[in-house]
């Protein structure tokens, strides 16, 4: 016998997908009007986005701490650093020559001419406007806004 204050949850799938289609939507009604999306819509994006990567840092300070500590054999942990920094360097490695092969391959700025000092002018940049001070109170780094 089911009880009354059982409730009824929607699976995640199906919130993904109503937030999908309403974001069509939304998309399809401020089609005209971009100014809308950037004054109000995209700060919200932003500090969603800096939340994320606010909490990034802490979590895999956390994950490691944990790992190490869980570890039976100390003695383990010498190889497994050296394992994940050998793994560290060669995927970093390989991703320095795609990009390096890419960039070659496809001539990337091959046709940009760089203007002369005398054409670059300089002129003073305005206040950001009020809902981009409050989006930059959220820091995306919380070391870098403790360091700097």
């Amino acid at each position: 016998m089911s009880s009354k204050n059982e409730k009824r949850s929607v699976s995640l799938a199906i919130r993904i997908l109503i937030g999908l289609v309403l974001g069509v939507i939304v998309g399809i009604a401020l089609q005209g009007n971009p100014e809308i999306a950037t004054t109000y819509i995209a700060p919200i994006g932003t500090v969603f986005l800096n939340l994320i990567k606010l909490i990034i840092v802490p979590l895999v300070f956390a994950s490691l701490v944990v790992g190490v500590a869980g570890m039976e054999d100390v003695t383990k942990l010498g190889r497994v650093g050296a394992k994940t920094f050998i793994y560290y360097f060669i995927t970093t490695a390989i991703a320095i020559f795609i990009g390096l092969l890419l960039a070659n391959v496809l001539n990337v700025g091959g046709g940009y001419v760089l203007p002369s000092a005398a054409d670059i002018t300089y002129e003073a940049a305005e206040a950001p406007p009020f809902i981009q001070t409050l989006v930059n109170i959220i820091p995306s780094n919380p070391l870098k806004s403790i360091v700097n």
